[in-house]
């Protein structure tokens, strides 16, 4: 038992999902303890979204009044202090939920590294006589990052997704529900394109932080043992030995970085798709006098925020995929069995007592008369 959770290994599973969910559930004791800063933080996200999502409703008002000159030129006044009222408290929410929600996700990572550091004093011997130095580090350091951008940013993604895009259809089906329709009809394939990504980029992650792994242990060992490497003159072997790792893991870094590089503007095609589909149609309807400037403009301003959610939807992903990773390199140093004789519940090591005597005989001591 550390840190409050246990340690021991769950009934492994067979399937890479159910894989994937015994990872999570090794840390899901931590994300329990610390749940009181998520529930603010996401309350406080909530609170944001909505006052965003309430601009470009207030925006159309003051909008058509300003097309309707027969409307008092105070009336226009309340829109533009209500805008402020909303921006405001849009940037005060905001504050609460970075706050709460990233100070979870730190916390989480504080004790997740605390326990993963115990465990390893608690190991066996021969576990490090296998393991690399720069292995162990790089699972301390960027493994426990990209773990807690997984449950920091990756969290406030995937609840501020689904706010702002149920928020957003809600006002624009308001608007025109046919208009909507037609908008929606290219984002759909943003969740075909990272379906097809999403397991690539998960295998590739992975491959990129072993080969990372690797790397620092390389450099570990060449700098733990720099008096060998000048002693018998192998500076450029050495030399050569990094570039080798280095440049593999170059490699590995454009490759993964094409994947997304693919995925990103393929986001952005269907987007702008959606955009002049609104424009083309939507500004038929304002010409026909079907749709208020208000309206029009209202819309545009949903579809425009619905714009970072959908794209936000690839950016999890990776996130994600990145974060399983990591998370279940971390899971393979809590699985490791402690030495033998090692009392979890005593936190010692069990050894027999010890029973003896200490005996003193014949001894004296004075200071030198010339040094006092």
């Amino acid at each position: 038992m550390v840190n409050g959770f246990s340690l021991r290994e769950p009934k492994r599973q067979n399937s890479r999902g159910k894989h994937i969910l015994r990872y999570y559930s090794r840390v899901k004791f931590l994300i329990i303890r610390y749940r009181r800063l998520l529930i603010v933080g996401v309350a406080a996200l909530i609170a944001t979204d909505l006052m965003g999502m309430a601009i470009p409703w207030l925006i159309k008002g003051g909008i058509d009044v300003i097309i309707n000159k027969g409307e008092a030129p105070q009336s226009l006044l309340k829109y533009p202090l209500l805008v402020l009222a909303a921006a405001l408290l849009q940037g005060l929410f905001r504050y609460f939920w970075r706050v709460n929600i990233f100070g979870f996700s730190r916390r989480v990572e504080w004790d997740l590294r605390s326990a993963v550091f115990s465990h390893l004093l608690k190991l066996p011997l021969s576990f490090f006589q296998h393991a690399k130095t720069g292995d162990v580090m790089s699972r301390l350091t960027n493994d426990m990052q990209s773990m807690r951008e997984l449950l920091g940013f990756g969290s406030l993604a995937v609840i501020d997704t689904a706010v702002v895009i149920s928020g957003s259809l809600v006002f624009m089906i308001a608007i025109d529900p046919w208009l909507t329709f037609w908008s929606l009809l290219s984002l759909p394939m943003i969740s075909i394109s990272v379906r097809f990504f999403g397991s690539r980029i998960f295998q590739w992650s992975r491959d990129v932080q072993q080969h990372l792994s690797a790397l620092s242990a390389y450099v570990q060992e060449n700098l733990a043992g720099i008096r060998v490497v000048q002693a018998y003159a192998q500076e450029e072997n050495q030399i050569r030995g990094f570039n080798r790792l280095s440049s593999e893991y170059l490699r590995k870094n454009l490759w993964l970085a094409t994947l997304w590089g693919v995925l990103w503007p393929l986001m952005r095609v269907f987007t702008g798709i959606a955009a002049v589909i609104v424009l083309w149609l939507g500004g038929r309807k304002v010409m026909q006098g079907a749709m208020t400037l208000g309206e029009f403009a209202a819309f545009n301003g949903y579809l425009a925020m619905l714009t970072w959610p959908v794209m936000a939807v690839g950016h999890v992903v990776n996130q994600y995929q990145r974060g399983t990773a990591a998370l279940s390199r971390i899971i393979e140093i809590l699985d490791t069995s402690v030495a033998p004789g090692y009392d979890e519940t005593k936190a010692s090591f069990t050894a027999p007592m010890i029973q003896g005597h200490i005996e003193f005989s014949n001894l004296s001591f004075a200071y030198d008369e010339q040094h006092v």
